[in-house]
């Protein structure tokens, strides 16, 4: 009876033993390719290798391959535990958002993401990304919920596509990009909050230049900036198509305080802007100059009119002034003309 009781005990001890090898021989020789920082965790962590385990245990193994799952696991490992498994774990993590709202949000932000990627993505909430999604509360450039299609943009081309290859594809995936034009927008707000100014008045190179002195955004950055969605706009040349854009871009510019830069260099003749009959009344530069002042942003203040690099002077402003009096003047008289008032239903 006893020879029986050692021969089981041995069994179950060899059994053991044979089960720690499995997991922990992988643990080793995932270290031949394992990046650095994940050599570096594993070895200042002893519960590294628990955290490491419980994951193999369970299946995970893939999960436990990534250093910031292998983090989140092992600060967890007493959460996890009383849980009963790491899955259990998880789906109370998942459910941590401190607003519905925003949790909505994320899931529709995330909704046209792989499988695998959502997967990735609902393990990396129990990390330190649910707090800066939790955290977000916006600035005086970019709304709370910018911020998050920042942080969760930032995250995924960080996660999945750290060399680049790849990203513009998924970032302007036709469901995500008005996301990427929030991710681009926030990175330079960050980068500059002069950026929320706007220059007008020409698309040509010497405007790139203006606008870089004055560390504003020309219309050739508006897509870049991430003011609007759509590339390209420097190649449109019907009103109907670039106009309502550089209005998007105009009241986004506005609704957070930005300036508008009006460069005047290429109106040689001030009747074009009072005269239907001029060539040049229904060019590019004077439509968006009647644009300005049919939705009230020059009786606002808010344009300030320059030629090359500097400001326009006063003798000229008062010629503008001037004419757009009669443009004022013409619109009223001659209804038929049109105004772009609450075009494309922006308003200022």
């Amino acid at each position: 009876m006893l020879k029986k009781y050692i021969s089981f005990l041995i069994l179950i001890l060899v059994f053991n033993i044979n089960n720690a090898q499995c997991w922990f021989t992988d643990f080793l020789k995932y270290q031949d390719e394992a990046s650095l920082e994940f050599k570096t965790f594993a070895k200042e962590n002893a519960d590294s290798y628990k955290a490491y385990q419980l994951l193999y245990d369970e299946g995970l193994v893939d999960l436990g391959r990534s250093v910031d799952n292998l983090r989140t696991v092992t600060n967890n490992l007493d959460e996890i535990k009383k849980a009963g498994s790491y899955e259990s774990w998880i789906k109370t993590v998942k459910s941590i958002f401190d607003d519905p709202d925003v949790e909505s949000y994320v899931k529709n932000l995330t909704q046209n993401w792989s499988d695998s990627q959502k997967n990735i993505f609902e393990d990396a909430l129990a990390s330190s990304l649910i707090d800066k999604i939790n955290n977000a509360i916006g600035t005086k450039l970019y709304s709370k919920y910018e911020e998050i299609s920042y942080e969760l943009m930032q995250w995924a081309k960080n996660k999945f596509f750290p060399n680049n290859s790849g990203w513009a594809e998924f970032a302007q995936y036709s469901g995500r990009k008005e996301y990427f034009k929030t991710w681009r927008f926030v990175i330079h707000m960050k980068q500059s909050p002069s950026l929320i100014n706007i220059s007008l008045g020409s698309r040509q190179a010497p405007l790139q230049s203006y606008a870089g002195n004055l560390n504003s955004t020309s219309f050739s950055d508006f897509f870049t900036r991430g003011f609007i969605s759509v590339e390209g706009i420097s190649n449109m040349t019907d009103p109907k198509d670039w106009l309502p854009l550089v209005g998007k871009t105009l009241k986004k510019s506005y609704d957070h305080g930005g300036k508008i830069y009006f460069h005047t260099d290429l109106i040689t003749d001030l009747r074009a802007l009072y005269d239907p009959n001029n060539p040049f009344f229904n060019g590019g530069t004077i439509t968006e100059l009647r644009y300005l002042v049919d939705n009230g942003l020059f009786d606002k203040g808010l344009i300030e009119f320059r030629l090359g690099y500097d400001q326009l002077s006063v003798s000229k402003i008062k010629e503008l002034e001037e004419s757009i009096d009669k443009y004022k003047k013409l619109v009223i008289e001659n209804p038929d003309i049109g105004s772009f008032k609450d075009a494309f239903n922006i308003r200022f």
